[in-house]
Formats: structure tokens, C-alpha cells, sequence
């Protein structure tokens, strides 16, 4: 989609380098893009998020709808 709609070509150097299995990717996010790259680099992904983000008008609501309350995701494992 971003080399459609903005003409946006990349390329990953060093993916043989990642090691298989589960592991913790800390980004800088010094662009909007790398957000988004990360979905095709790193597969399949979990988020943590700050609660403030759920603050933010538009984008907090959005993200609300997505993210499981801490409350519900404690419920779900008993304790």
C-alpha cells in the first residue's frame, strides 16, 4: 500500500540477523512510516501501550477499541 499510494520503496537489510522466536523489538519511532514497517518486519506482533495514549482524542479512542482494559485481562487469568 505505501508503494501505491506514496511511491515508497524499501528495502530490510540484516533480517537474517533476527533471531527466531519471541523476542522484544524497541523502536525510536523517528518516523511514521517505521510504525507501520514494523507490522511487515517483525510478524506477529503483541503491543504494550501507556494508558495516557488512551487520552489522546481520535487516536486514543481508536486504540480503546482495540486494547483489552487491564481489569478485563486480569479477569481472564483467575486471579
Amino acid at each position: 500500500m505505501l508503494d501505491k499510494v506514496c511511491g515508497l520503496k524499501f528495502t530490510v537489510q540484516g533480517r537474517e540477523r533476527i533471531p527466531a522466536g519471541n523476542h522484544i523489538v524497541m523502536s525510536n519511532h523517528t518516523s511514521a512510516w517505521e510504525t507501520i514497517a514494523q507490522f511487515l518486519i517483525f510478524p506477529p506482533q503483541v503491543w504494550v501501550l501507556k494508558r495516557e495514549l488512551l487520552w489522546i482524542p481520535l487516536i486514543g479512542w481508536g486504540l480503546k477499541c482495540c486494547a483489552p482494559s487491564r481489569s478485563t485481562a486480569a479477569r481472564g487469568t483467575g486471579r
